[in-house]
This record gives C-alpha cells, sequence and structure tokens, in this order.
C-alpha cells in the first residue's frame, strides 16, 4: 500500500474517532430524541430527509439554468458560490454520520476505507485505493 495513503488513513482514523467521541457527548445533552435507538435513527433519517431537499434545490437550479441555455462558465461559477455558501450541509452529514456509527458501535474511518475501496475497485481499480484496507 502507498505509505502517504497509509498515513492519511491514520491521520483519518484518529480524526473520525474524535469525531465520533465528541458526536457521543453532543448526544447527552444535546439530543433529544434517544430512546429506543431506533427513535433516534428515526429522527436523524428526518434530518437527513431535509439535507437531502437541500441538495435536491441546489441541482434544480442547476438544471433549469441548463434548460435555459445559461451561459456553462456561469452556472458553474454560480454553482461553484452557492456550494461554498452551503458548507452546513457536509457539517450535517458527518453529524449525523457520527451518530448511525455510535448507534451501531462501528469505526467509522474503516467504513470510509470500506467505501474508498469499493468505489476504486470499480472506477480505479489500478490505483492505490483499490489496496486499501481496515487498519483494525
Amino acid at each position: 500500500m502507498n505509505e502517504d495513503l497509509k498515513d492519511l488513513q491514520s491521520q483519518a482514523a484518529k480524526g473520525l474517532a474524535a469525531v465520533r467521541e465528541l458526536q457521543a457527548q453532543y448526544d447527552v445533552v444535546g439530543w433529544q430524541i434517544k430512546n429506543p435507538e431506533y427513535a433516534k435513527i428515526r429522527h436523524v433519517l428526518l434530518h437527513l430527509m431535509k439535507i437531502t431537499a437541500d441538495v435536491a434545490a441546489i441541482v434544480e437550479h442547476v438544471e433549469h439554468c441548463v434548460q435555459n441555455e445559461v451561459d456553462p462558465e456561469e452556472i458553474s461559477r454560480d454553482f461553484a458560490v452557492t456550494i461554498k455558501d452551503r458548507g452546513d450541509i457536509a457539517g450535517d452529514l458527518l453529524f449525523h454520520a457520527a451518530q448511525f456509527a455510535n448507534l451501531g458501535d462501528y469505526d467509522l474511518a474503516d467504513q470510509l476505507i470500506q467505501v474508498y475501496a469499493r468505489n476504486s475497485k470499480r472506477f480505479a481499480p489500478d490505483s492505490p485505493f483499490a489496496d486499501l484496507g481496515p487498519l483494525h
């Protein structure tokens, strides 16, 4: 395995373990719907649907611009501004990913590495990502 990727994988594992712990501590004081656990995941689903709707609104705007033959460079500029302004979407997704990991008691970094490995086997089979495996 590529040493740079191995080092990044190790750093990600440390960072994502900290994210999981931070989320667990937050959920004790800041997450109201938690019992039973399936009620928590059901409520997380509602939040994920809201996030999906936000992404859909961004995409819908782009689709209308394409349909109305707006200059592609203008579409790209506007899209870049919108994505930059909506960093909250990525934060919300990580927030809820950490909740899933805590509920299922699994290593978030290992799950992410599995996604990289699975996708690279299909889309970049000759890349070093295809050889990634869990650290633990």
